[in-house]
C-alpha cells in the first residue's frame, strides 16, 4: 500500500527501490 503511494507521488522512489534490490541481490550472492 505505502509503496504504491510513494511510487505515484515520486518517480525517484522506483530508482531507490531498484538500487536497494540490486544491493540485496549482491549481498545474497
Amino acid at each position: 500500500r505505502l509503496r504504491k503511494k510513494f511510487k505515484a507521488e515520486d518517480d525517484n522512489f522506483d530508482m531507490i527501490e531498484t538500487l536497494y534490490g540490486v544491493g540485496y541481490r549482491f549481498r545474497e550472492s
